[in-house]
């Protein structure tokens, strides 16, 4: 989340799990899309954890990358924080 506080979710998704569930439909997915700061990912990795510790469940990062090889060291900074 550029800049925001993840709590702030929390009883958004509280309150779409409950109308599901009294629906009786099964618990929805979250996704949630935002740009990770791969240059820093000790606080990648904590924005990630927050996401899902307030019911996030599926996480979209969208960046801009110059070419395949930038690509690829986003993809493994990712990897290794997401994979730890």
């Amino acid at each position: 989340m550029a800049g925001g506080d993840a709590t702030q979710l929390r009883p958004a998704i509280e309150q779409l799990r409950e109308g599901m569930a009294a629906a009786g439909k099964p618990p929805p997915g979250i996704v949630f899309a935002t740009q990770l700061p791969l240059d820093d990912p000790p606080r990648a990795a904590d924005q990630v954890a927050q996401l899902a510790a307030v019911g996030v469940t599926r996480l979209v990062h969208g960046w801009r990358y110059a070419d395949a090889a930038a690509f690829a060291r986003g993809a493994e900074v990712m990897h290794r924080f997401l994979s730890a």
